[in-house]
């Protein structure tokens, strides 16, 4: 690239801006009367599945620098082996997928039940995968390919039925505008966005939302963007294009949707749309997302078996599985990704009507199965056959109209109740073995009681670390949207009021956490202190009621921090 087209990145970006007239939409991408975001973010839910790719030229690399294999994430190369701009650029003038083949990729993603795509268009190394009228540092201008990848996807996205996104990185390495590094291959995910930067951000959002047709998704990723800055590249993309989904990403809570931390899922149903980004490969040295030649390749079947259950349960949690794959620079996708993706798909060809549009999981904790429901079915999906044969289905109190695998749904399944439950009796072998699904038709709505912990014959009440409810805190202010096991919470059940001794028996990993533990207004402020090894002692009394339910929970005097405690039980004793 030219150093004077380098330096007209900004005064380009702005010049679009204006072009664009501060963001009027075209008559393409004007909303539809009748149309809301509420409706789109329930339509971008529905889809539950979809293929993420981390393509760019850092796949020349394939991880490796020099005759080094570099660590960690391979489309991050340019950061962890501290290649300079100049030299990392050159691989442009190397990349050259003639194998690239968009139709290909809609299939690969077709067969594995997904509903959409969601491309790189650009990551942190600031190489544009598509044609941007900003910089020369593309796909189109830079390399012998001189083709518009990003347009040949949406285009067979188009003709294919599949929804289409794109990836953006707020972090540009490439990019020559005011952001100061010392040294200048001190390369950072979390940069600021400066003031020509973000004019040309702006800009390329422009191009995006109007040169590739309809998106689904915009995925925005790292960096440090100030609350006016998210909120503009926010209004670009919901002006241009009212139907796409943004994710949280963008930061400052302008996003519609949580993106999770990358691979992780909620320890439990929340009532907000999100989306679980995943890659095949979490080895900690050979992590990574873009294309690495050594990368360690876990047992096919072990993987097949671990990515199917991921989606389901992230499914039965509420949210959005975005699978990756990492193409070669050839542009093909590699054998191992697609194997899996295709056992995938016949797994959904069977079962995928427990999956799309479906609503999360109405239990709080179902012991052997995860599940998600329709109006009218409840879909119990298995994942270790029972021994015994008897699937227990707790609290649920509807009438049981038929109950069937999805894999046999032309033989019922015996149905009877022992208390509140729901007992099912199985066939004495797992259709599939990864995951069986079990439809229930029920009358009405799930009406669920969720079982209680009840005191024992002496009147103590005995909470243990494997009945606990573990809750995070979720925000899209910053990047990081998920806080795991903030607090945690046991529901139990009292026959008689009285005044109860509390004992709790825990570990701490700190020297000491204050902690609050609640039973309604009832509450015990205490300095938990640690790291000697286990501990057990008394931290007050509780006056409590006669009650059929009661919730007791442990947080930290500030609510949105970690609790930093393993507990091995939490004793409430009778006194009086």
């Amino acid at each position: 690239m030219s150093r004077n087209k380098r330096c007209m990145y900004g005064l380009l970006a702005l010049a679009v801006v204006i072009a664009f007239g501060g963001g009027c939409t075209s008559e393409k991408h004007r909303p539809q009367k009748g149309q809301s975001r509420k409706e789109a973010l329930q339509r971008w839910q529905d889809m539950k599945f979809g293929m993420f790719i981390h393509w760019g030229i850092y796949a020349l690399a394939e991880g490796i620098w020099k005759g080094q294999e570099i660590p960690k994430l391979g489309e991050q190369i340019q950061r962890h082996a501290s290649i300079p701009q100049d030299e990392y650029a050159e691989l442009a003038g190397r990349f050259n997928p003639v194998k690239f083949d968009a139709d290909e990729y809609v299939r690969i993603a077709k067969d594995a039940g997904m509903k959409y795509i969601v491309i790189t268009s650009k990551h942190h190394d600031g190489f544009n995968m598509f044609h941007t009228k900003l910089s020369d540092y593309n796909v189109v201008d830079a390399t012998p390919y001189g083709r518009d990848i990003v347009k040949e996807l949406a285009d067979a996205c188009a003709k294919g039925g599949l929804k289409f996104g794109v990836y953006y990185s707020t972090p540009d390495w490439g990019y020559p505008g005011s952001i100061k590094r010392d040294p200048p291959n001190a390369y950072s995910v979390f940069e600021e966005v400066s003031a020509d930067h973000e004019e040309y951000m702006a800009g390329q959002l422009e191009e995006l939302m109007t040169n590739y047709g309809p998106m689904c998704e915009l995925f925005f990723d790292m960096g440090s963007p100030t609350p006016a800055q998210s909120k503009r590249f926010a209004d670009v993309v919901r002006t241009l294009q009212p139907d796409c989904m943004i994710n949280g990403r963008v930061m400052n809570d302008q996003g519609d949707f949580l993106t999770m931390p990358d691979n992780h899922i909620p320890d439990e149903v929340i009532d907000l749309a999100w989306e679980t980004p995943a890659t095949f490969y979490l080895n900690a040295n050979t992590n990574t997302w873009g294309y690495k030649s050594w990368v360690q390749r876990p047992d096919i079947e072990e993987k097949i078996t671990e990515q199917l259950r991921l989606m389901v349960k992230v499914v039965s949690q509420g949210g959005n599985y975005l699978l990756n794959v990492g193409p070669k620079a050839d542009g093909t996708i590699i054998d191992y990704e697609i194997n899996i993706l295709r056992e995938i798909g016949r797994w959904m060809k069977v079962n995928g009507e427990a999956i799309y549009d479906a609503s999360p999981s109405p239990f709080k904790r179902l012991p052997q199965a995860w599940c998600t429901t329709r109006p009218g079915r409840i879909f119990l999906h298995i994942t270790d056959w029972p021994g015994d044969r008897r699937l227990v289905v707790p609290g649920l109190k509807n009438d049981i109209k038929r109950a069937y695998l999805l894999a046999d749904a032309d033989r019922d399944l015996s149905v009877g109740r022992q208390g509140d439950d729901v007992i099912v009796k199985l066939p004495g072998k797992a259709p599939d073995p990864r995951v069986t699904v079990v439809a229930l038709e029920i009358s009405g709505k799930p009406k669920i009681v969720h079982p209680l912990i009840e005191a024992g014959s002496d009147g103590t009440v005995d909470l243990t670390a494997g009945e606990a409810f573990s809750h995070g805190v979720y925000s899209a202010k910053s990047y990081k949207s998920l806080y795991k096991n903030v607090w945690q919470s046991w529901d139990f059940g009292l026959d008689k009021s009285g005044r109860y001794e509390v004992e709790v028996a825990y570990r701490m990993g700190k020297s000491a956490k204050d902690l609050v533990f609640s039973v309604g207004s009832e509450r015990i402020s205490a300095k938990i202190a640690g790291p000697a090894g286990r501990e057990v002692r008394n931290i007050g009394v509780m006056t409590l009621k006669k009650a059929q339910r009661h919730m007791l929970t442990v947080k930290s005097v500030n609510e949105d921090e970690n609790i930093e405690i393993k507990i091995e039980y939490i004793k409430l004793i009778p006194i009086s």
